[in-house]
């Protein structure tokens, strides 16, 4: 077999071009095309790992926010407890006063109904024992009782000091006349006395007017102006305080 130089070289040559042509249509833009899609992913990777790092920093946010959100959860939690024991203990207390108030005003009004009924048996208690000791003493007295006192009162006027006189005849109620009671009727001499007592005390004859009042059981009231002398039974009981009836009283 011979060996063509012109063959070779014709064929060497068709192999220099075909490379020539593959390297200019082929190789370049499949190189590009590489080169472009390495850039792409690297681009990706790099887009990528920013959404990551994007993604994590939102997630610590959303964590944060939500640890945010749990911690002012539980302060208004705490805060409404805290309300609520407020309002629970000022309704406490205001239940207990309100029950120390009712409690206070019970017992303001069983202390009112105890005075009142102690008010009220003692008032008939003491009615009682006043008409018993009416009774009694009514029953004790007699006509010589009634004299004695009769004479006590005349004693009384005759002996009043002379401020007293002065006092009485400068008061022009005097001049109105005296009216006596008496618990039995008095006879013309006892009354003459009385009357001639009264004169001599006033300084002057004044009428006047006798009447008869059992309720004294005993004895008389006299009154001239504006004072009185009481010699009866009556007035221990009726709680008489006249200062000039001092000597008047049995």
């Amino acid at each position: 077999m011979n060996f063509n130089w012109w063959t070779f070289l014709f064929e060497a040559l068709n192999f220099v071009v075909l490379a020539y042509v593959l390297h200019r249509l082929l190789y370049r833009p499949l190189r590009d095309a590489i080169d472009k899609r390495q850039k792409e992913n690297a681009r990706a990777k790099v887009e990528a790992e920013q959404a990551r790092q994007e993604a994590v920093a939102l997630q610590q946010q959303v964590r944060e926010q939500l640890a945010a959100a749990e911690q002012h959860r539980q302060q208004l939690i705490h805060d409404a407890h805290e309300q609520a024991e407020s309002e629970r203990q000022k309704l406490l207390a205001l239940a207990e006063h309100a029950a120390q108030q009712r409690q206070d005003e019970l017992r303001q009004a069983l202390e009112q109904e105890r005075q009142e009924a102690l008010k009220s048996l003692r008032g008939e208690v003491v009615a009682e024992a006043l008409e018993l000791a009416r009774r009694l003493l009514g029953e004790a007295s007699d006509r010589t009782l009634h004299q004695q006192l009769t004479l006590r009162l005349v004693e009384t006027l005759r002996r009043l000091p002379e401020p007293e006189r002065e006092r009485l005849r400068s008061d022009g109620q005097a001049d109105e006349g005296a009216v006596l009671e008496t618990a039995q009727e008095l006879d013309s001499e006892a009354l003459g006395q009385i009357n001639e007592a009264v004169s001599t005390l006033v300084g002057k004859p004044v009428p006047l007017t006798s009447r008869t009042r059992p309720a004294l059981i005993a004895g008389l009231r006299l009154r001239i102006g504006g004072q009185v002398w009481d010699s009866s039974l009556a007035a221990p009981l009726l709680g008489a305080d006249h200062s000039t009836l001092q000597e008047g009283r049995p």
